[in-house]
């Protein structure tokens, strides 16, 4: 049973820090691109996921860091729109 929990936390969050990793790419090199506001979205559904399991499973640092990735992006996102 504890195995299950650690791989359904683990891929949540592996899902969720490589998105954020394509879109911190994606910024930086193709700029402007309709693909931005894609990722962007992806970035808020894996995060909402990754954010309700892993405070389904009382992971709060795992919680934290879903937290901050989310709000990079979206802070990355304010910077590129303006």
């Amino acid at each position: 049973m504890l195995k299950e929990k650690e791989k359904v936390v683990s891929i949540s969050q592996i899902l969720l820090f490589l998105v954020g990793i394509l879109y911190l790419l994606e910024s930086l090199f193709v700029r402007g691109m309709f693909t931005n506001i894609f990722l962007l979205m992806a970035i808020a559904i894996f995060a909402v996921v990754a954010l309700i399991i892993v405070l389904v499973k009382k992971e709060f640092k795992l919680a934290i860091l879903d937290i901050l990735i989310c709000l990079c992006c979206f802070g990355i996102f304010n910077f590129l729109a303006r």
